[in-house]
């Protein structure tokens, strides 16, 4: 019986990793994940990129109405010049 018991553990051994085997995949693991940091990093900037393109348009916009209310208070149009009361 010791000969079968020993024969399964070297089984055992010869089907488990071995730790060359464990360091690849524990590299590839970390390559992976370095990867997948920088493509959630270049993911966000361009979110941000986009949001503060946005925020600039936006602040060109408010500026362009802006200005068209001050030349609305400035010349009243034609009711200021007639009286149109009945």
């Amino acid at each position: 019986m010791p000969e079968v018991s020993g024969y399964r553990s070297s089984q055992a051994l010869a089907s488990s990793p071995t730790l060359r085997e464990t360091q690849k995949v524990v590299d590839q693991l970390r390559e992976l994940d370095a990867k997948q940091e920088v493509a959630v990093a270049q993911t966000v900037q361009r979110q941000a990129d986009l949001s503060s393109n946005r925020a600039e348009q936006l602040a060109r916009q408010v500026e362009q109405i802006e200005r068209r209310v001050e030349a609305r208070d400035i010349d009243p149009g034609l009711g200021g010049r007639f009286d149109i009361t009945v």
